[in-house]
């Protein structure tokens, strides 16, 4: 509702409405309401309340309105009187009526509008901080995907090591943090493998650690791993019941932890830590979805080498099979001929395994076949590979290895094999092999040139007898 007063050219008030009345009598003391007769400049002599601080303009603009020299006044005030809180705006101008100077006063409420217009405000600026946060959101998540395409492009030369190393480093960028660590959890939940820490943290941090860390003794910064989900750490040094950190640790005073749950059961730990500012969700959100990203990476990884070994094992005996022991023969016949050195194989048969499964069982059979595997595997060196490459028929590659040195190996073997304790159905038995000893020469131009020299020593050893030696 707008309050109006007529003014005539000596700023008297002529005349005011029922509105300008009503507000007068109930908010403007006695000595400064412009009424019917009064003078408008004396009334802003002596103004109080909200607008007392634009009086003087208001006067001003009169005279100046009075003197030909001004236009149209404006202003707005906020009230501190009996309508405290409330915004007025207060507007004077000058027209003129049968040639004489009419002066026009008009204020009116406009605290609705200026509500309206604080709320159109907020939601802007809460628009734009939305937009700026979702632009934020959608660099950080470019800049996270393209880290993982990097990394799906180079898992295959990367070990879990570098995945993790690589991974890390990205969560310290994207958090703009100063350092970072990530560690695996063992499967039995209580101890964390310490494997990788950001490049920062290790050119300022000395300390000496164990590869390996029970989860009870670690301090705050582990406690992603023992409640299963992340950590937010703005005060680090102010954390009650926090643990002092090792001579030489690098200092910590912000951090922020994320672990990687799968089945139930923590596998990963990433943290970063020393952002100039605080840490908040989005930084969670990135390290957890880069956390993340790495265990996939590294699952997967673990679940294509399991194939691989897979495919490459006898399914009962957990040797090499056939095909896995000719790829590694032919490596090593390739040594052989660039290299030179020497390069042995047995060929081992064991005998009278058809009894065996004709008088007890195939069930025993194959018990017989696993406990063979692992004495022999138990009496070889290292360097040296068994793999089952027939049903009961096994061959061995020794590298390095002379003729001599190879038959001693295989005298040692069937000494293991007919020391063997084996029973079924309440009663022991035993068993005995027939090894077939070769080594290569300067002909010898593939491993399966080197079994076949073994298949004709093996061929002589069951000829003289079983349970021997032959080559």
């Amino acid at each position: 509702m707008k309050h109006v007063a007529i003014l005539d050219e000596s700023a008297r008030v002529l005349a005011v409405n029922a509105a300008w009345r009503a507000f007068a009598r109930e908010h403007v003391p006695d000595n400064s309401r412009p009424e019917v007769g009064s003078s408008f400049l004396d009334a802003c002599g002596t103004a109080a309340g909200g607008w007392s601080a634009h009086a003087e303009s208001v006067a001003r603009a009169i005279r100046e309105i009075q003197a030909g020299d001004g236009g149209e006044f404006r202003c707005e005030y906020r009230s501190d009187g009996a309508e405290e809180g409330r915004w007025f705006l207060m507007q004077v101008s000058g027209v003129q009526s049968h040639g004489r100077l009419r002066l026009v006063v008009v204020y009116e409420d406009i605290t609705e509008e200026r509500s309206q217009e604080r709320d159109l405000q907020e939601r802007v600026e809460g628009l734009e901080r939305r937009l700026h946060a979702t632009s934020d959101a959608l660099r950080l998540n470019e800049a996270r995907l393209n880290a993982l395409l990097q990394l799906f492009e180079r898992s295959a030369e990367l070990n879990e090591k570098e995945i993790i190393e690589f991974v890390l480093e990205q969560g310290v960028e994207l958090t703009m943090s100063a350092i970072g660590y990530c560690h695996m959890v063992h499967s039995d939940q209580g101890t964390i493998e310490l494997v990788a820490w950001s490049r920062a943290t290790l050119a300022n941090c000395d300390a000496v650690h164990e590869e390996h860390y029970p989860i009870s003794e670690a301090g705050v910064w582990a406690d992603c791993a023992r409640i299963q989900a992340p950590v937010v750490h703005n005060d680090y040094p102010g954390l009650p019941g926090r643990k002092g950190l090792p001579e030489g640790h690098t200092e910590l005073r912000r951090h922020v932890g994320v672990p990687v749950v799968d089945d139930g059961k923590v596998h990963l730990i990433m943290g970063v830590g020393n952002k100039a500012g605080e840490y908040d969700d989005s930084d969670v959100r990135q390290l957890q979805l880069l956390a993340n990203d790495a265990w996939q990476v590294i699952r997967r990884k673990r679940a294509e080498a399991k194939l691989r070994l897979l495919a490459m094992t006898d399914a009962l005996t957990g040797l090499s099979n056939r095909r896995r022991l000719y790829q590694r023969g032919e490596e090593e016949v390739r040594r052989v001929q660039r290299y030179g050195g020497s390069l042995s194989a047995l060929l081992m048969d064991i005998d009278s395994f058809k009894a065996i499964n004709d008088s007890y069982g195939h069930d025993v059979g194959d018990a017989v076949l696993k406990e063979f595997a692992d004495t022999v595997r138990h009496t070889l060196r290292d360097v040296d590979m068994v793999g089952r490459i027939g049903g009961e028929e096994f061959a061995v590659l020794l590298p390095n290895t002379s003729l001599e040195e190879a038959r001693a190996l295989a005298r040692r073997l069937t000494d293991a094999v007919r020391a063997m304790p084996l029973s079924a159905d309440g009663s022991e038995f035993g068993i005995t092999v027939s090894i077939g000893v070769a080594t290569s020469t300067p002909e010898t131009t593939t491993f399966a040139a080197l079994v076949k020299a073994a298949d004709v020593a093996l061929y002589g050893a069951k000829e003289g007898g079983r349970d021997a030696v032959y080559g």
